[in-house]
């Protein structure tokens, strides 16, 4: 990793509560803080929320996010919404999410999902914090939930979407974040999508321990390799790796208000 961008680099979605952390979680958020800008740790529901605060708390390059994740949205109670809406207030939470909707997996029936999405939706919106949103085969009613709300405020994370699509949230304010699909054989569309992005409207992620990059690729990812979807993300577009980096840095920083 190169001193000239290191010190630039920013993780915008990690999920380092995960199991298979459990064995060297602490040598590695000790390695992101010696390596990297810093990084915000994303809750998808109510525990991993209180881990991700708990992470941030702890290691001052570390923020978090609260949300329940599509996925899960059946599962979960008002009640725990509710303890969800509480931890917004922490001063460590950048952003509300991991929420949004998920047609691909429909691990929770749709109008669950987009109930449970409208409201943390409303939660954010009432405090003005942004949104860390999914996204997957479900822009129709994505886009018609957020525009019922009337709050346009975050990222649509690991975007998987077209051009066309791309520009509808690019239209309405949304960031687009992208990690390690970039550089996947088989992932055009996005390689795509990314290119026709305005550079002030790009994120960098890895979504670990998920999608680890190529040359990374079927091995546990982690927010270190970041830096592969930095410097693969920037040869496409001919572009310096500084010039990405920083700029996408400066993106993170002014979404989620980052001091």
């Amino acid at each position: 990793m190169s001193e000239l961008y290191q010190n630039f680099l920013f993780d915008t979605h990690t999920h380092l509560h995960d199991p298979r952390f459990d064995e060297d979680r602490m040598q590695v958020l000790e390695s992101c803080s010696e390596q990297l800008a810093g990084w915000i740790n994303v809750g998808s529901d109510l525990a991993t929320s209180k881990k991700s605060i708990e992470y941030a708390t702890n290691f001052s390059k570390s923020f978090a996010s609260a949300g329940i994740h599509p996925h899960d949205a059946a599962t979960h109670s008002m009640d725990e919404l509710d303890d969800i809406q509480k931890l917004l207030s922490n001063e460590k939470v950048k952003a509300a999410g991991e929420m949004g909707l998920d047609y691909y997996y429909d691990n929770s029936p749709r109008e669950i999902q987009k109930e449970i999405f409208k409201r943390q939706l409303e939660f954010a919106k009432e405090i003005q914090l942004p949104c860390i949103i999914h996204v997957r085969d479900a822009f129709e009613d994505f886009f018609q939930v957020v525009d019922e709300v009337n709050y346009h405020h975050g990222v649509v994370h690991c975007f998987s979407g077209d051009v066309k699509q791309l520009e509808a949230i690019v239209d309405r304010g949304f960031y687009a974040g992208y990690g390690g699909v970039i550089t996947f054989k088989n992932a055009q569309i996005t390689r795509d999508s990314f290119l026709k992005t305005p550079l002030d409207r790009i994120l960098l992620e890895t979504d670990c321990p998920y999608l680890s990059p190529v040359p990374k690729r079927g091995k546990r990812n982690t927010p270190l390799y970041v830096s592969y979807v930095a410097e693969f993300g920037a040869e496409i577009r001919d572009i310096t790796v500084e010039e990405l980096v920083r700029k996408s840095y400066e993106n993170a920083k002014e979404l989620f208000e980052l001091t």
